[in-house]
């Protein structure tokens, strides 16, 4: 009997549509798999684990989040996976490595899109299964076009591979010919993206544990929680349940409404309070002078380049400095004109900077200030952190200033990227189990490769000027359905699931 032929690919954005827009480019520079390439990615997910199958490599490209993709290169794209997967051949089954939050200029929902435009080519009777991030804004279409979708279940994403294998599980047997019954729903509900962590004593992971439960259930094949991300200001916002049973859509849609219940019920509990600017200035200051355990870690939630922030705001790093805060590390921090500049200069060189000379964003700022050039590197480097092992992380020409004499060290880089791991500071020579404070532009990812390292009572949010702020009432919606609690006074709603047998012909 000869094997069955699974397709992989997708188009991974999570799209912010006030931050500035994502092009080709910046695909190419952090992710574009095709061919042997994606062949050995698609080993790494662990597909191969779970099935005797041949992999058929189509095209996964991923960029850093950002703004909405260029739609002329969204439709490079898909034209280059619809060639590839007419040329392929017939294929038994689809894979998709997706997202669930991306946008072109031209369309609300990409993933909708172009998970339909795979379900045209390989017809009804072919099953499709899509892993999603859990900041998915789950649309009808997606829902339509796949037989069943998949969730991560963390945050800090470290389960991308577990959910992959799942997803190979369920390909199994649809493959075999089971049926899978699906019900969702989407509740008024927009939560700050800081309030979406899944460790087991906040909310959202209360959720996922109770979700996890009802999979032990023999009837049950999925149950899917979708935060969703509040910055694509799409109709498709807000919290979102999808359950996939075999063969019985009672369970799910029951199931769905409770799961639905259960999370309005937690509303309140989503609401965000980081800190400020000033908060975290004199919490450093307090924490220095008492001895406290050292590094104390300050996320930059209002400028993480992983929900298309900047990456390069400097309120909260310049607050740090000229309030005298010593042995900082920062990072890392976008801004190519600088490391140009840092280039010309030399190591050991000491020159007056402008952060953001070339910066258009006005939430970014600018500041003046002499630094020194402690070390030019190319940023680059293969992680080995869990929540970016084998990720070949591209930095660019990079460099390390420092001001104040050195207590306040920066890394700044050609290519935005969020913060992970300790590993954006080594490959640039520093330590910073060393530092008293860390500055990371990350949002909450940062914390599965730096609580191991510091004490979790000094991880600190804050927030400020920027693209990812958790101050959601603040923002100028457009296309986000109202009204939404919390940004509207919302009490009363009623659940309401949706049920959609299985597309895949009978």
């Amino acid at each position: 009997m000869s094997k069955k032929r699974i397709a992989v690919l997708g188009i991974i954005l999570e799209a912010n549509v006030f931050a500035p827009v994502t092009r080709r480019v910046d695909f190419e520079n952090y992710q574009l798999l095709q061919g042997e390439e994606l062949r050995a990615v698609v080993g790494y997910l662990g597909l191969s684990d779970v099935g005797d199958w041949e992999i058929v490599p189509i095209l996964v490209t991923a960029a850093e989040s950002g703004g909405p993709l260029d739609h002329d290169d969204y439709l490079s794209f898909i034209d280059d996976i619809e060639q590839r997967l007419r040329e392929a051949g017939p294929v038994d089954g689809v894979f998709i490595y997706g997202h669930g939050a991306g946008r072109t200029t031209a369309l609300d929902d990409m993933d909708g899109d172009y998970f339909a435009r795979v379900r045209a080519i390989v017809g009804p009777q072919i099953p499709i299964v899509a892993e999603l991030d859990l900041h998915a804004n789950l649309s009808d279409e997606m829902v339509a076009a796949a037989d069943i979708l998949v969730g991560y279940r963390t945050n800090p994403h470290v389960d991308q591979v577990a959910r992959a294998k799942e997803c190979a599980e369920h390909l199994q047997r649809l493959l075999l010919g089971e049926k899978a019954t699906v019900a969702y729903q989407r509740l008024p509900l927009v939560t700050a993206q800081v309030a979406q962590l899944t460790a087991p004593d906040k909310p959202y992971g209360e959720l996922m544990v109770y979700a996890e439960e009802l999979m032990e259930r023999e009837e049950v094949a999925n149950v899917t929680l979708l935060s969703g991300f509040s910055f694509g200001d799409t109709p498709y916002n807000g919290f979102a349940i999808c359950v996939t049973t075999w063969d019985d859509q009672d369970a799910a849609t029951s199931l769905c409404d409770d799961l639905a219940q259960k999370a309005w019920g937690m509303r309140q509990r989503f609401v965000a309070s980081p800190n400020t600017i000033a908060d975290a200035v004199e919490l450093e200051k307090a924490a220095a002078a008492n001895g406290a355990a050292a590094p104390r870690v300050y996320a930059d939630i209002a400028d993480n380049p992983g929900g298309g922030g900047r990456g390069n705001t400097i309120h909260l790093l310049k607050a740090f400095a000229e309030a005298g805060i010593r042995n900082v590390m920062a990072g890392v921090y976008f801004d190519p004109a600088l490391v140009e500049r840092a280039v010309e200069a030399g190591e050991g060189a000491t020159f007056d900077a402008v952060f953001n000379a070339e910066e258009q964003n006005a939430l970014s700022g600018k500041w003046a200030t002499p630094v020194r050039v402690d070390h030019l590197f190319e940023g680059q480097f293969v992680g080995k952190a869990e929540i970016n092992e084998g990720m070949n992380v591209r930095l660019g020409p990079s460099a390390v200033l420092s001001v104040n004499d050195g207590e306040v060290k920066i890394v700044v880089c050609t290519l935005r990227h969020q913060v992970l791991s300790p590993e954006y500071f080594e490959v640039a020579g520093l330590d910073v189990r060393t530092a008293n404070a860390v500055i990371v532009k990350s949002r909450g990812h940062f914390r599965a490769a730096f609580e191991p390292i510091a004490d979790t009572s000094q991880v600190h949010e804050v927030d400020g000027p920027g693209l990812t702020t958790a101050d959601i009432s603040s923002i100028e919606w457009t296309s986000l359905p109202r009204p939404v609690y919390p940004i509207d006074p919302v009490e009363h709603w009623q659940t309401a699931s949706v049920a959609r047998s299985t597309v895949v012909a009978a």
